[in-house]
């Protein structure tokens, strides 16, 4: 009673790494060989921009951990702006910001299994071209519960998450990015301007 659950933020850590990995790539490192597809498989590409609720099949894991990847169908479901108020029962939350709501899905087609935190992953950048990593929550949101899943997504599972960003509230999202392991390459769905304004 009276306990209060404490939020982590992991975003200058994040950044920092993003910056390292985009300095030190280099364009001599050997590329592994891709994965095998799925019968009827067509991929995406990298650099692709997206809407709400579209999907994309892409390579994940293939330059991560000396594997060949595997085909990884990714979904940005429901973008939402939530309430201040949601997070009143947790610590460390910064003043002046608003919590988002992203639900997005993951199925691993194959052929092999994946740990999804050889990928960069999910990020939320903002109109100010900042890119906002997961807020990690100790605990749950009401209106955002989240997975806490193993972080390897076996061959044929598919997983739906809702990841919480906190935005200041002098900016405003743009897009939903998922980040490649080499910290480079995105695949973008872009977020209508009319969400979270009442609109």
């Amino acid at each position: 009673m009276g306990a209060r659950t404490r939020l982590r933020l992991a975003g200058a850590i994040s950044a920092m790494m993003i910056a390292f990995l985009a300095g030190c790539s280099g364009s001599g490192d050997p590329t592994e060989p891709g994965p095998e597809l799925p019968a009827g498989t067509e991929l995406g590409d990298w650099g692709s921009t997206l809407k709400i609720d579209d999907s994309i099949q892409l390579v994940l894991g293939d330059q991560a951990g000396g594997t060949s990847g595997s085909v990884v169908r990714l979904q940005v479901v429901e973008v939402r702006k939530g309430d201040p108020a949601d997070l009143d029962t947790f610590t460390g939350v910064p003043a002046q910001s608003t919590p988002w709501y992203v639900s997005v899905a993951e199925h691993n087609r194959g052929p092999a299994d994946v740990n999804v935190n050889d990928e960069k992953g999910w990020f939320l950048r903002l109109g100010s071209d900042l890119e906002v990593p997961p807020t990690v929550v100790n605990g749950q949101i009401k209106a955002c519960p989240t997975d806490t899943a193993e972080a390897t997504l076996p061959v044929a599972a598919e997983r739906l998450d809702c990841l919480l960003f906190l935005v200041p509230n002098a900016d405003q999202p743009a897009s939903v990015d998922y980040l490649r392991n080499n910290g480079i390459e995105t695949v973008s769905w872009r977020i209508p301007s009319n969400i979270g304004t009442g609109s």
